[in-house]
């Protein structure tokens, strides 16, 4: 099942019934520092409050009403893993910080520190254990950054694909509200997970739907 839904996540998740969703696997979008980092994806964001400065409780509160499983993956910056962290251990989950190592990034140069790691937030309930049948222990996670993307903030596949292994099987339904360009969908179509993804804006969610449906676009 692929369900794909352009508008905005916090409105149509409030269609989606209590309880439904097995995971949350998510790139919300968010400021960055800017180093060495896109100007038109920054720009891009600015208009967007969650998570431009921290994160929106009324859109972490309907993650936590979707699913059953209660296991979420939310990419993020340095700047949100605090909040993010205290927010989701007051409420008494199991929190992991992983680390997304891009292996081709561009080495330090002209003074300044470029990031070769992105953060991920891992939660999940108490008693909630992993589902998936991967073998994967480190909470560090190699791979390539893509050097053609569709997106500006565009995953690989293959990484994503990583975290369904740890944390879904087969037939479960997993949940992007910040959809972009689908790569989610696109690794969930891979694992024969069921897929319910959301965009806002109107050029990614057509890109996502030709991309899922009919994988046309060349996956880097």
């Amino acid at each position: 099942m692929i369900k794909l839904l352009h508008g905005d996540c916090l409105e149509l998740m409030k269609d989606i019934p209590d309880n439904s969703i097995d995971l949350i696997l998510t790139d919300p979008p968010y400021k960055l520092d800017n180093e060495g980092g896109s100007d038109k994806y920054n720009t891009a964001v600015q208009n967007i409050g969650f998570m431009s400065a921290g994160f929106d409780i009324k859109i972490l509160s309907e993650f936590e009403r979707v699913l059953n499983q209660k296991q979420m993956y939310i990419f993020c910056s340095n700047k949100q893993i605090s909040g993010l962290l205290s927010y989701f251990e007051n409420k008494r989950y199991i929190v992991n910080l992983l680390m997304w190592h891009k292996q081709n990034s561009p080495p330090f140069c002209n003074g300044t520190w470029k990031s070769d790691i992105e953060f991920i937030i891992h939660c999940r309930k108490p008693k909630t254990f992993f589902k998936g049948k991967s073998n994967i222990k480190s909470k560090l996670f190699q791979s390539n950054m893509l050097t053609h993307k569709i997106h500006p903030a565009e995953k690989p596949v293959d990484l994503l694909e990583k975290f369904l292994l740890v944390s879904s099987d087969i037939n479960f339904t997993v949940l992007d509200p910040f959809m972009g360009s689908g790569s989610t969908g696109v690794a969930c179509k891979n694992l024969n997970r069921n897929f319910i993804g959301i965009e806002q804006d109107e050029t990614y969610f057509n890109i996502a739907k030709d991309r899922i449906e009919n994988m046309e676009i060349t996956l880097f």
